[in-house]
């Protein structure tokens, strides 16, 4: 013991103090090591921290109670709908069935621009009806057969109630007669569509200076009768073969020759020059070297020709 402590004793002061303090240090982090957890475990929450589990525990309860009410309420239809048809459906018949007023507007724009439903398709089509309201509505929908361009909504009407469409008078449609366009008169042709009252004194006018059509095609030369017009008459139009008023090429005036819708004012001036000097013009033939310096014939001319 002696001997140890003399030992011990030869540490300089610096170091004993070093030896002692590192032993301090290490005999306190074994005492924080074990105090630490048990305060930790024991240390009460304030009123703070318990306000805060409370509300959170709220919450986790709201979440759970939300959800399979959001599932009840999405599985109730929220329309009432009832048999309708769409084309022209008065804005009070689409707000009993549970329509908001935007999306009555979306259809009532959509009709004002010429819109029209001709299948449940084309209700689907409306971007302002979900999915799920067309589901509902589908069922009620009864759009009858129309003729896509002859059908006016304006006669459908609906009872007081909205429990479907009253009897109304069919569509009138107006029914267009034949014409024969070497006979009919600008009236007749007044009834054609696309054609009006001045186009059809035209085509009488023109008709009359050729001395008849030799086909329909002929109508295209027509001022104001582009193809457009031509094939909207065309299914309305006869053509019967008759004999052409002709113009007598050696012995008509230069006004009845220049009136002609074949001729113009330098062919019937080398006409007449030719008949002038050399006499008679014999045949289609010799027409054509005449005039092969005053223009094109149009091949047409022939049938109305007499030489």
């Amino acid at each position: 013991m002696d001997e140890f402590n003399d030992g011990f004793l030869r540490f300089s002061k610096g170091e004993r103090v070093a030896i002692i303090s590192l032993a301090a240090a290490i005999v306190i982090l074994i005492v924080l090591s074990i105090w630490k957890p048990f305060h930790q475990e024991t240390r009460p929450y304030g009123f703070h921290a318990l306000d805060s589990l409370i509300a959170a525990r709220q919450n986790a309860i709201d979440a759970q109670t939300e959800k399979p009410t959001s599932e009840v309420v999405a599985d109730e239809p929220h329309l009432t709908p009832f048999p309708f048809n769409p084309n022209g459906l008065p804005e009070e018949e689409w707000r009993k069935m549970g329509l908001t007023d935007r999306q009555i507007r979306t259809i009532k724009n959509y009709e004002a621009k010429g819109g029209k439903f001709y299948s449940k398709n084309d209700v689907k089509k409306m971007y302002s009806i979900s999915d799920e309201e067309f589901a509902e509505l589908e069922p009620f929908i009864v759009i009858p057969p129309m003729n896509r361009s002859i059908y006016d909504h304006s006669n459908r009407q609906y009872d007081d109630k909205g429990n479907g469409e009253k009897e109304s008078k069919p569509t009138e449609t107006k029914v267009i007669a034949m014409v024969e366009i070497n006979a009919a008169d600008s009236a007749l042709f007044g009834q054609l569509p696309k054609v009006s009252p001045y186009l059809a004194a035209r085509i009488v006018t023109y008709r009359n200076k050729l001395g008849g059509f030799l086909n329909l095609e002929q109508l295209l030369e027509v001022k104001g009768m582009d193809s457009m017009h031509y094939q909207a008459v065309l299914p309305y139009l006869q053509f019967q073969s008759v004999e052409t008023k002709k113009v007598d090429i050696n012995r008509d005036d230069f006004k009845t020759l220049v009136n002609h819708p074949y001729l113009d004012y330098d062919l019937v001036k080398a006409i007449f020059k030719h008949r002038d000097t050399k006499g008679m013009i014999k045949n289609w033939a010799q027409l054509q070297t005449v005039t092969k310096n005053a223009g094109e014939l149009n091949p047409m001319l022939e049938s109305y020709l007499k030489f």
